[in-house]
């Protein structure tokens, strides 16, 4: 595992919690909710079949983790930081969308 940008310095256990933890809930599974969050990580992991996939992590002020390896989800978070670093990115709405194929895929937007 890789770790490519943090909310900060996070403790191992954080790190762990939000990378390997089996409470690690899916971000799609959020959808249209704001999630007021304390702390993400962006890394970098390899899949079952030997794959390196970057990862988006987060983990809201309830104590929940939440995780999404989309490219739209960390291509948009990414954006979000672009705009708003040094700004401690607190709030998130996680919004699904469909494709020209019907597919939904997920991204989210910074509400504060």
């Amino acid at each position: 595992m890789e770790v490519k940008k943090t909310s900060g310095n996070l403790s191992k256990m954080a790190i762990y919690e939000m990378t390997k933890s089996p409470e690690i809930q899916k971000l799609s599974s959020v959808e249209g909710q704001i999630l007021e969050i304390t702390d993400w990580i962006i890394y970098e992991d390899v899949d079952s079949e030997g794959e390196a996939r970057e990862i988006f992590s987060c983990r809201t002020k309830e104590g929940e983790t939440m995780a999404s390896n989309s490219p739209t989800v960390i291509r948009t978070f990414n954006d979000i930081l672009d705009c708003f670093e040094p700004e401690e990115i607190s709030k998130i709405k996680v919004v699904g969308r469909k494709s020209g194929n019907g597919r939904t895929f997920y991204t989210v937007t910074y509400v504060g």
